[in-house]
């Protein structure tokens, strides 16, 4: 997690720790919205990218993301994501945060998915499970299908497809815990990093200014 003022110039960097070709991508993630890819790069090349006030640019073993001039807008979760070149498909799962409920309320649970569509174009399954206090695994507790997402992406000019998936839920105070996202997709099953349920009203999150670093 990185906080900054407004104004400031912001590099994060994403290591790449294997030696294999690697392809990376730096993506935005603001929950309620589609993901934003900032950029993608390979570990062996170069060159810069801009997209607004955001570079990408490659450089020996990372792949850097500058923020010039921060502004309150850009408060967001920044993921960079690696795929290693010799593999054949792309399969990315997201979650973001919520704001604390109470009993009677209804939230929205989100499940970002990213894929590479040319390499991954069957229909996606997405499962939501819940873990709570004193359990020790999560227990099934709703399907959905690709269907029910809004996708973007996945075309000849933009090959990488983000889907989102939301879990709509009247809570009761039985229900804190932690919620997971998993697609079944690519031949595989990738869990997201889970959503924390708090229907106590504690503070889970409250930053203006958050840059959140996340590898898969």
């Amino acid at each position: 997690i990185k906080t900054v003022n407004a104004g400031e110039d912001v590099t994060l960097s994403c290591y790449n720790k294997s030696l294999n070709f690697a392809i990376f991508f730096w993506i935005k993630l603001v929950p309620g919205k589609m993901p934003e890819i900032l950029g993608k790069g390979f570990s062996n090349g170069a060159g810069e990218k801009k997209i607004g006030h955001f570079t990408t640019k490659e450089e020996e073993g990372k792949f850097i993301l500058h923020t010039a001039k921060a502004k309150p807008s850009d408060s967001a979760f920044y993921y960079c994501l690696s795929l290693d070149g010799s593999h054949s498909a792309f399969l990315a799962v997201v979650q973001s945060s919520v704001d604390p409920v109470s009993a009677g309320d209804v939230v929205a649970l989100q499940c970002s998915v990213l894929s590479e569509f040319k390499t991954c174009p069957e229909e996606q399954r997405v499962f939501w499970f819940r873990k709570t206090e004193g359990e020790s695994h999560p227990t099934y507790i709703y399907a959905r299908r690709s269907s029910d997402g809004d996708c973007d992406g996945g075309t000849e000019t933009q090959p990488l497809q983000s889907c989102v998936y939301s879990f709509l839920k009247n809570v009761s105070s039985s229900d804190a815990g932690l919620y997971y996202c998993a697609v079944a997709a690519c031949g595989k099953v990738v869990f997201g990093n889970g959503t924390k349920l708090d229907v106590q009203g504690n503070i889970l999150f409250q930053k203006k200014k958050i840059f959140l670093v996340h590898r898969f």
